[in-house]
């Protein structure tokens, strides 16, 4: 059953925009799936798919929080990428069990860990990128619903010597996708397109997300005066001398909650945050406030051509 209004996406049109359908995915074969959202490249958030992963049974309390000490037992030794987004995304690293001690700390105001670099103001650390199955193969933290089947381009980079040949060492074109992200009410990933303009699919593990997303033919509207795209889309909003036709965009919103799986298809620019407000309401509306913490799993997924014609995607965590 769909819960929101279908609109299909003109891709000629710049001004054309659409709701994001939500739709139960027992009510949808995956075959309806890349007929209706994958060959048309509409975004659609999927419900059910998440049900028996092992990551819910495991990762969330029964509370619906993250489950930290679970994470910090099992993993807590992983050395993870983070970002702080304070500080336009400075790259960091640190073990899990760091970033998890920050995190306590940062929500019960403890003192700050004396470990993170001394500045005026507090850091905003998101841990995201986490090559988490390529470390830990043998956790088997989700399965590749069959909407997103077959996985091709992990298949393809999965192989006996892949990244050896000349050409395939690009870090944005080559290796393992499958990603884990975590992090606390307003951490947030800037405005982008996917590696290798793909498709893709996010799911939501616990908490909540908030996502704006724009259709390939307002690539340019997004560009600023100096031919650059924003880095918050929110921000840019307010500057309109520095962007001039980002008023002409017509962006949609979604909110994910937990257990969601969104699939973003090839060139939407899309925005994502565990923000402090939420709930979604019209583009620079404000909702409700939120202080929860948010765990997820994404996934790219590459658009391919058959020599029939017909196109498959490979679906990457």
């Amino acid at each position: 059953m769909i819960d929101s209004v279908i609109t299909t996406i003109n891709m000629t049109t710049p001004s054309q925009c659409s709701e994001v359908p939500v739709v139960d995915a027992m009510d949808l074969s995956p075959a309806e799936f890349k007929e209706r959202f994958m060959l048309a490249n509409r975004p659609v958030l999927l419900k059910g798919l998440t049900t028996r992963w092992q990551a819910i049974r495991d990762w969330v309390t029964d509370q619906g929080s993250p489950d930290l000490p679970f994470l910090r037992q099992r993993f807590g030794q992983s050395v993870v990428p983070v970002t702080d987004c304070k500080r336009t995304n400075r790259k960091l690293e640190m073990t899990l069990n760091e970033y998890l001690t920050w995190w306590e700390a940062h929500h019960t105001n403890t003192p700050a860990d004396e470990s993170l670099p001394a500045t005026d103001t507090p850091a905003l650390l998101y841990l995201k990128d986490w090559n988490f199955t390529q470390e830990f193969p043998e956790y088997e933290a989700y399965t590749t619903p069959e909407h997103f089947s077959p996985d091709w381009l992990n298949a393809y980079w999965d192989r006996p010597g892949a990244g050896e040949t000349e050409g395939e060492d690009d870090e944005q074109c080559s290796g393992n996708h499958r990603f884990v992200y975590m992090g606390p009410a307003g951490t947030w990933t800037p405005l982008h397109a996917d590696v290798l303009r793909s498709h893709s699919w996010s799911a939501n593990i616990c908490g909540k997300k908030r996502w704006i997303l724009f259709p390939p033919p307002q690539e340019a509207l997004l560009k600023g005066a100096d031919g650059r795209f924003p880095v918050d889309v929110y921000e840019a909003m307010a500057e309109p001398s520095r962007f001039p036709q980002l008023s002409k965009a017509s962006p949609v919103e979604v909110s994910q909650g937990p257990g969601d799986v969104i699939f973003v298809p090839s060139g939407w620019w899309h925005q994502v945050s565990r923000p402090l407000w939420f709930r979604l309401l019209p583009f620079g509306a404000q909702g409700a406030r939120s202080s929860e913490k948010k765990l997820l799993i994404e996934r790219p997924m590459l658009l391919t051509q058959s020599t029939s014609g017909s196109r498959s995607v490979s679906c990457l965590l």
